[in-house]
């Protein structure tokens, strides 16, 4: 068995994986491209929630705090986007 080092970064860090085979480095990257996909979707889901609730609200309290949501939301997307 040979030994392979597996480099990734993720907001700024890196990481070293050591794996035992090619085959192991390849699920483990498949893994992580699924993982990130998956977040990245449910970041989605969840702003047009947000969205929905805002344009049938109208008491100005809760329309700030659903916006703040939506921006925070917004912000978490572009940041997965442009980590990898």
């Amino acid at each position: 068995m040979t030994f392979t080092k597996v480099y990734y970064k993720r907001r700024g860090v890196t990481f070293r994986v050591h794996e035992a085979s090619k085959r192991l480095k390849e699920n483990y990257l498949r893994q992580r491209a699924l993982i990130r996909s998956q977040h990245i979707r449910q970041l989605e889901d969840e702003k047009k929630a947000v969205a929905s609730r805002i344009s049938r609200m109208t008491p100005e309290v809760q329309r700030e705090f659903l916006q703040m949501r939506l921006r925070a939301i917004e912000q978490q997307l572009k940041e997965e986007n442009t980590g990898y």
